[in-house]
Formats: structure tokens, C-alpha cells, sequence
């Protein structure tokens, strides 16, 4: 049995939106620019460094609609990464995917409707060469954007914090993060001050331990904050620590080995203008 004209028609006219959908898809695809690598694209971009480095911000854009910049860094086994990107122009959706030596996606986060900033910490789980991209996560729009990334465990750039000495800083960038070392040993006991010199900046303090894992995280309300390390009879291994913001509020905290530290002074997650600061002390009490 025939179908009917009509039948054939409706069919027809089926099949050709198909078709024509097929058609504009395939369009839509070829009109956006071919993926374009940072680290091939110096010339165009010549403040964007083709490998990260930990511990320092950079400035970068999406010039192009379609464009991916691509990263790439160095990372092993139970390594720990944060990763900050901040729109500072333009509509876009910033999207970072961080990929394995394999090209296997291990970490990913996207922009969260008109936000300006996205974060991500990042756990590696073999040795090798990493990539990070980042682009608009629509495909759409371009814009400009800074970057900061830290490595937690073995921090890159990190400036060390010498005793009874006073360490100035400043952050330039609402996702900047200043990274401080310093090393102490089993029972020594000490304290880290943090004064604000300019502005209203609400700093946020971090202490990580050998491993990359935070101990301790303090914000400062006030002009000021310690963080005091203490010893006491422990079984664990890596480094513990209490905090406070105000002396009277003293809590112990226990060590029990030879341990390098971490300190990221940082501002807490906010949109106002960054500040200057200063480290007043770290001090050994015993």
C-alpha cells in the first residue's frame, strides 16, 4: 500500500529539516576558529607563559571566539594544585580543565552563570606532564583573565619567613596568594602575626603541612591574627596547628616531627581592592 501525498509530504518535510539541521550544525561548527594553543601563540600573546609557574600571577585573554589556551605543567603522584582564574574583561564563562599526562580529564570547573571566578584544587595521581585549559565554556564570548595556581605540597615561589624578622607584602589581585616557608622541629613552639597596613583587606591564612594538606585556616575580621603551633604528646606525623584571632583565645596544637611548612596568606574571596600587609613576627617561643 502507497502512502498518501499528504503522508509524503509530511515526510518529506521531516527529512529536509533534518537535513537543514544537519547543515546548520555543521555550519555553526566550521565558523568558530580552530583551538588555539598559548604555548604555540607567543607572538599574539606574549605575557602568557606556556607552562604555569606556581606561585606567581599572570595576565592572559581569549582573543578569539572558540579560543582554548593551553597550559602545561610538570606534576607527580599525590601532588596537590589549586588553581584560580579571574574574568577581568569581557562575558565570558571561564572554564578550566586540567588533563593527565594520558590528555584524561582529571579535574574541571566552570563558571557558575556571570561569576568572575573560578577555583579549583586539584589532586594528580601520576608523575608526568600535565595541561590545564582554559576558555569560555559557551564557545561564545572573549575577554581577558589572570591566573594564579600553587602547588600545596613543595609550593613554588614561596618566599621563606625568617625569625623575629618583619615581612612585607602586598596582593595585586583578588585571587593572588602570597606563600610563605619557613621549618621548625619537634617542640618548638610558634607564632605567626599578620597586620593590615592599608586599606580594609580581609586577609585569610593557611597553614599546610609537608603533604600539602591544610591544617589550619584563619580569617582576619580585625587588623590583626595569630596562629600559634604548640607542642603535646602525638602519634601523628605531619603537622598540626591551632589558631586564633585574638591572644585570649589560645588553643594548643601538637607536633610530633621534623616538618617543613607551608604558610598562604591570601585574601578571603571578595571583590574589593586588593592591600598591602605585613608578616609582624614569626617567632620561636621556646
Amino acid at each position: 500500500m502507497f502512502p498518501s501525498p499528504s503522508a509524503v509530504r509530511s515526510r518529506s518535510w521531516k527529512l529536509l529539516a533534518l537535513v537543514f539541521g544537519f547543515a546548520l550544525l555543521c555550519t555553526v561548527s566550521w565558523s568558530i576558529p580552530p583551538r588555539t594553543s598559548i604555548a604555540q601563540n607567543l607572538a599574539a600573546n606574549p605575557l602568557c607563559p606556556a607552562e604555569i609557574p606556581f606561585g606567581t600571577l599572570f595576565d592572559c585573554s581569549l582573543n578569539a571566539v572558540g579560543e582554548i589556551d593551553t597550559y602545561t605543567f610538570a606534576g607527580a603522584t599525590n601532588d596537590t594544585i589549586t588553581f584560580r582564574v579571574f574574568r577581568v574583561s569581557g562575558n565570558f564563562s571561564a572554564r578550566l580543565v586540567v588533563a593527565d599526562p594520558n590528555g584524561t580529564t582529571v579535574c574541571e570547573v566552570v563558571a557558575f552563570g556571570a561569576a568572575p571566578l573560578i577555583e579549583l584544587a586539584c589532586n594528580l595521581t601520576v608523575n608526568g606532564t600535565y595541561s590545564a585549559t582554559i576558555d569560555d565554556g559557551l564557545g561564545t564570548a572573549t575577554g581577558n583573565y589572570q591566573v594564579y595556581a600553587q602547588r600545596l605540597n613543595g609550593a613554588g615561589n614561596a618566599t621563606p619567613l625568617a625569625y623575629g624578622s618583619i615581612t612585607e607584602g602586598s596582593l595585586s589581585s583578588v585571587i593572588e596568594g602570597d606563600t610563605y616557608s619557613f621549618s621548625a622541629a619537634q617542640n618548638d613552639k610558634l607564632v605567626v602575626r599578620f597586620v593590615r597596613t592599608v586599606g580594609t583587606m580581609t586577609g585569610r591564612l593557611r597553614i599546610f603541612d609537608g603533604f600539602g594538606t591544610e591544617v589550619c585556616q584563619v580569617v582576619s575580621f580585625r587588623a590583626y591574627f595569630i596562629v600559634t603551633i604548640e607542642p603535646a604528646s602525638s602519634t601523628k606525623a605531619a603537622t598540626i596547628i591551632s589558631s586564633l584571632m585574638m591572644p585570649s583565645a589560645l588553643r594548643l596544637a601538637s607536633i610530633n616531627s621534623i616538618f617543613s611548612g607551608t604558610v598562604l596568606l591570601e585574601r578571603r574571596p571578595s571583590y574589593r581592592l586588593a592591600r598591602p600587609y605585613r608578616i609582624s613576627s614569626l617567632a620561636l617561643l621556646n
